[in-house]
């Protein structure tokens, strides 16, 4: 695991493998995550 990882788990991040690659599926609330994108940071 990468140092960034481990700041995304230690944020409650959950993982899935995509193209043969670990990445962030969620942080436990997918809503709220959802809702930041569409509200904060999403384009």
């Amino acid at each position: 695991m990468t140092v960034i990882a481990d700041v995304h788990e230690a944020h409650g991040a959950t993982f899935e493998e995509r193209g043969g690659r670990r990445v962030v599926a969620d942080y436990g609330r997918p809503e709220r995550t959802h809702r930041a994108v569409r509200n904060g940071v999403g384009v």
